[in-house]
């Protein structure tokens, strides 16, 4: 099973919410959420997201967890690789006794494998309520598409944002330099 999360972020703090799926290894969604999370920073929702995900996978008993991220300073964080900010430490005390709880896998992946999350936070943020959904057909119109192309294999390219611009000034890191790891 895998839990994928994402976050949207209007503004810099500004208004945000998360989202994030939990399928399994054929893609089938076993559930997904979209969230509304006020005013914060990309750090907040981000770790409001992945604490809403773990919830929702100690709720339902979801067994054999694999979280993937596609922010790798919350995967660095989840594996103790640097100090947890201020600003989200109240939040990470609950996601540490999760984790310790639910003993999940991490892995990082990359923006592009991310979509069905990232559609899911992007629909929270235009609308304020917070939904649960069940299933593929379920989904808000423009996740689908994502998560057809997740259960096909297929990769979603997504054109550079206004997010992967915040996380290039916050990070330090480059489409161009990820372009060329890859290579």
């Amino acid at each position: 099973m895998y839990l994928c999360f994402d976050y949207c972020l209007l503004l810099h703090p500004g208004e945000s919410g998360g989202g994030g799926v939990i399928r399994d290894h054929n893609a089938k969604i076993i559930l997904a959420f979209s969230l509304y999370y006020e005013i914060g920073s990309n750090m907040v929702a981000e770790s409001r997201a992945l604490l809403d995900g773990l919830r929702c996978c100690s709720a339902f008993k979801v067994p054999k967890i694999i979280v993937e991220s596609d922010s790798k300073v919350l995967i660095d964080l989840i594996l103790s690789k640097g100090q947890i900010p201020w600003a989200i430490q109240y939040l990470w005390k609950e996601i540490q006794n999760l984790l310790a709880i639910l003993s999940p896998s991490y892995q990082h992946q990359y923006r592009e494998g991310n979509s069905v999350a990232d559609s899911l936070a992007n629909f929270r943020c235009s609308s304020k309520n917070n939904l649960f959904y069940s299933s593929r057909a379920n989904l808000p119109r423009h996740s689908r598409g994502a998560a057809r192309c997740d259960a096909a294999g297929l990769p979603n390219i997504r054109p550079s944002t206004k997010k992967q611009q915040q996380d290039e000034l916050e990070f330090g890191w480059t489409s161009h330099e990820i372009q060329v790891k890859l290579a």
